[in-house]
């Protein structure tokens, strides 16, 4: 089965485990959204820029 998070951000299932935070942030600030990543524990980032925006 294909995790489309995975393919979105090009990377490994290893990489993103490694540090799944930073694999999150990074993608939410490259591409202006906000992500939900799932897991055992659900990480939510947004940029703050794209934060701005909507308040």
């Amino acid at each position: 089965m294909l995790d489309t998070s995975l393919w979105l951000a090009g990377l490994s299932t290893k990489e993103i485990q490694r540090d799944r935070m930073a694999a999150a942030v990074h993608y939410a600030t490259a591409h202006q959204v906000t992500l939900v990543l799932k897991g055992a524990w659900t990480i939510i980032v947004a940029p703050v820029e794209l934060l701005m925006r909507i308040i």
